[in-house]
């Protein structure tokens, strides 16, 4: 799995134009073979600082997706930023939940049995 991370703070009189470029690639993306999510954050305490996500399954997929028209819009938002934008592609190899949190905090030994009764399941 891949997870591409593109944050820009962008200029105050283009904010709303660069939120309507990634919600009308969202959708399309979303609908793409291989795209497992894809999310739009706004930072609560500066409207101007946007991430755009994007979770993929393998990166021959990521490839697909960065070679289309769709992703054009993309970097046409990069070119928008008010500075560099921060651009990151993240593998990963493996996920956990709940089980690791338990772990770390001792509920399990290493055949994975139940050591303490704290409440948490």
């Amino acid at each position: 799995m891949i997870i591409s991370t593109l944050r820009i703070v962008a200029e105050p009189d283009k904010n709303d134009e660069i939120l309507e470029i990634l919600f009308s690639v969202k959708g399309p993306t979303e609908g793409e073979a291989g795209c497992i999510s894809c999310r739009i954050f706004q930072d609560l305490r500066n409207e101007r600082v946007i991430t755009y996500e994007e979770v993929w399954q393998s990166e021959e997929k990521l490839y697909q997706h960065i070679r289309s028209d769709l992703y054009r819009n993309i970097l046409a938002v990069m070119d928008m930023s008010n500075g560099p934008p921060e651009v990151k592609f993240s593998t990963i190899s493996n996920i956990a939940g709940m089980e690791l949190i338990k772990k770390a905090l001792g509920y399990f030994d290493t055949e994975g049995n139940s050591q303490r009764n704290t409440g948490v399941r």
